[in-house]
């Protein structure tokens, strides 16, 4: 498949808050690093943790990728969904989470528009609860957080909303 058709829209190392497992609540941080390197099956779930389950939407690949020089990744390794306009990360917890931040990042300048935003919605019971937005600064680094807090929720979806393929 030509190069260009195979952008990332999402590379996210994701840290996760205050589930509310069996047991005492706490943050957990998702970084992907002792995770395998490729693609990944719907309803994946990271070493990191066993409280939630990570997918792409139809027409997407979720991937672990390493980190290639670029500063697009917080460490070695990152989460990325491939796929085109429409694509979105899905997280899907076990148990109700309270709150949910990570960093993104690959906002290629070249492949987004001023105005485009990064999307975060929460679900209970698939019924939308929450939301958040943040302006995509475009500078293609992981260097933007986006948080949802305060209410509970057990589906988290993510995706940019940018009208053309992301680099």
């Amino acid at each position: 498949m030509e190069k260009r058709v195979r952008k990332w829209i999402v590379r996210a190392a994701v840290a996760f808050s205050g589930f509310l497992g069996a047991g005492a609540a706490g943050a957990e941080l998702v970084n992907f690093e002792t995770d395998p390197l490729g693609i990944l099956p719907v309803g994946w779930m990271s070493r990191d943790t066993s409280a939630v389950l990570f997918s792409a939407s139809p027409g997407g690949d979720l991937q672990v990728m390493p980190e290639v020089g670029s500063n697009e990744f917080l460490g070695t390794q990152g989460l990325a969904v491939f796929g085109n306009f429409g694509v979105s990360l899905i997280m899907d917890f076990n148990t109700p989470a309270q709150s949910l931040q990570f960093a993104f990042g690959n906002d290629d300048f070249s492949s987004t528009a001023a105005g485009d935003q990064a999307v975060l919605t929460a679900f209970l019971d698939n019924v939308m609860v929450a939301s958040a937005t943040v302006e995509l600064n475009r500078n293609d680094l992981m260097d933007q957080t986006i948080a949802i807090a305060g209410t509970r929720f057990d589906r988290a979806v993510f995706y940019y909303t940018a009208d053309r393929f992301l680099a």
